[in-house]
């Protein structure tokens, strides 16, 4: 009983000791926890002002890619089909080209027109004097009459077929006549009677006194006159030549001076005037000039074509001498004088309704020519062709 009191009492008084222990241990848990820092009172910092809201930037519009403004096409420079040069009025450059045969004959000078000319063909006629194809196009207005006007020849359907060109004439022979209407070539014969365009005037007698008024036939041409219908068989106008406004020439040979001779007493040719820059005609040495104006007749280009002729013996002209009959549908040689300059050229044409095309005889490059008046002989194989 001792026992058990003691040992409740052991049990009470070790009951008491957890209690005390249990308060002792809460309390030094409570003692040894260090009181916290008290925080330092913050400065007081003054509220922000509000930022203002920044205005949204709005969103970029996708920028349209700019394609480059095209660069505009040059505008086609209107260029005169017979010599190359610019002009100023287009519509001149789709006219019918005029091509008019004027007398060669020492007592019939000085002729009239051959430097208001575009393009100036000569070619041997009977005797193996020459005659000249002048072709009038591109001059607004020519204001004067040209001359002396004579017949056609057989070289004259030549270059029909190769420009289109409108012949206009006075007198022509049976043969070269029915030659023109077997390929349907239109022409303007002043002896037929009936033109108001051809005129006798100067002081020659007939038959070299006779003139032609090239505006009058224009108009007649182009106003629904008495030459309308002939225009209009005459075909679209192709260029004798190709030209350019400065093309590239080879070197050739210093030439100052041409000369042509056909016969023993016929001979006529050129001199370079390097201050014109053109060659001034001369006939049997003497100078040549023009009446219209009193100038030398003068040319930029004189471009030669060596052919094949034959003497019609039995077609006589009226005084007695055989006309002529060059070949132009083939090939041959020719020179071409240029800036004081020769240079040796080959020319071909296989059918009549092609246009000759013309090359350097050394490179077979063609031959282009720079914008100017040309003079394009037609030179008989046998012929002399000096040069000084």
């Amino acid at each position: 009983m001792h026992f058990l009191r003691t040992r409740a009492a052991l049990f009470a008084l070790g009951g008491l000791l957890v209690v005390a222990v249990a308060l002792g241990a809460s309390v030094a848990m409570i003692n040894t926890t260090p009181e916290p820092t008290p925080a330092p009172s913050p400065t007081a910092t003054p509220s922000p002002t509000a930022s203002p809201s920044p205005t949204p930037s709005p969103s970029p519009t996708a920028s349209p890619t700019l394609s480059p403004s095209p660069t505009p096409s040059p505008t086609p420079v209107a260029v005169c089909p017979m010599n190359g040069t610019r002009l100023s009025d287009p519509a001149l450059a789709e006219r019918v080209p005029m091509l008019v045969s004027i007398e060669n004959n020492p007592i019939a000078r000085p002729p009239s027109g051959l430097n208001l000319a575009d393009l100036v063909v000569e070619a041997p006629v009977e005797g193996n004097s020459t005659r000249w194809a002048a072709i009038f196009m591109c001059r607004d207005q020519v204001d004067a009459g040209v001359g002396p006007i004579r017949s056609v020849r057989y070289f004259h359907r030549d270059l029909w077929q190769q420009m289109r060109a409108l012949t206009l004439h006075f007198g022509g022979a049976g043969p070269v006549l029915r030659s023109f209407k077997a390929v349907d070539m239109p022409y303007a014969n002043g002896l037929s009677g009936g033109w108001g365009f051809f005129y006798r005037a100067g002081p020659w007698g007939a038959p070299h006194n006779v003139y032609l008024d090239v505006d009058a036939a224009r108009a007649q041409m182009e106003e629904g006159g008495v030459l309308a219908g002939r225009t209009g068989r005459a075909g679209d106008v192709r260029a004798p030549f190709e030209f350019a406004g400065d093309p590239e020439l080879p070197d050739g040979r210093a030439v100052n001076a041409i000369g042509f001779q056909t016969a023993s007493f016929w001979n006529f040719g050129w001199q370079w005037d390097d201050r014109t820059q053109k060659w001034l005609r001369t006939d049997a040495g003497v100078p040549n000039y023009e009446a219209l104006t009193g100038d030398r007749i003068s040319t930029k280009t004189v471009i030669v074509q060596v052919v094949r002729q034959d003497v019609l013996i039995g077609e006589n002209d009226p005084g007695g001498f055989p006309r002529r009959r060059e070949y132009l549908v083939e090939s041959g040689v020719g020179v071409l004088y240029l800036e004081g300059r020769g240079h040796d050229v080959r020319w071909s044409r296989d059918t009549p309704e092609d246009v000759t095309t013309w090359s350097y005889a050394d490179s077979g490059d063609p031959v282009i020519l720079p914008a100017g008046k040309t003079w394009w002989h037609i030179v008989p194989i046998g012929s002399g062709i000096s040069e000084g």
